[in-house]
């Protein structure tokens, strides 16, 4: 049985502390391991300034949403670890579960202990965090963001076991730019995607 909390403050120093404990690219040999907590305050940050950049453009998007949306995006990992996403994404049916299988842990175990009212609406905000809406996409490509980030930052290391995950990246990249409606939205985002594959 997974452990539970049984007020909000226990919740706060329990199981969603493993965050800064769960580990990405664990399959690859890297300088400097980042962990699930860094990835969500790097996500953030960035959604944070290209969410600006799409306001100073005359777009609206609620900047707030966008960070809250951030912040959340990768709760389930904390119980499920980092899976790679070519593994993730190997097939829509396993997709599927995963997301079924994800969505039962965050609401049945991780948010037990908050109060029902306020776990309805963090479960909400959680399960939406990479939504259709302009604020998740966003985060989903915020999300894509941060691993040519870490890519840069290793390869600048020497370390070129990176050097694919940054190209595979752009496809990545490309299919999101087709999960995007808006003209106006996807331009943005395509110039953004030029600047980081000139």
């Amino acid at each position: 049985m997974l452990e539970q909390s049984s007020s909000p403050f226990e919740w706060m120093t329990g199981s969603i502390r493993r965050l800064s404990h769960i580990k990405r690219f664990s399959s690859f040999p890297v300088n400097r391991q980042e962990n699930v907590s860094e990835h969500s305050f790097w996500v953030s940050t960035y959604a944070y300034i290209i969410a600006m950049i799409f306001v100073e453009q005359g777009l609206k998007v609620d900047c707030g949403k966008v960070c809250l949306k951030a912040t959340l995006h990768d709760w389930e990992e904390s119980m499920t670890g980092d899976i790679i996403r070519s593994f993730k994404y190997q097939s829509d049916e396993f997709r599927k579960q995963a997301k079924e299988i994800e969505n039962r842990l965050v609401s049945e175990s991780l948010l037990n202990g908050l109060p029902h009212n306020i776990k309805e609406k963090v479960f909400k905000e959680w399960l939406t965090s990479k939504d259709a809406s302009i604020e998740g996409r966003i985060v989903a490509f915020c999300d894509l963001l941060s691993v040519v980030a870490y890519c840069d930052e290793e390869l600048k290391l020497g370390n070129v076991h990176l050097q694919n995950i940054k190209h595979q990246t752009k496809k990545y990249f490309n299919e999101f730019l087709k999960t995007v409606e808006n003209p106006k939205h996807k331009q943005v985002f395509s110039e953004i995607i030029g600047e980081l594959y000139p």
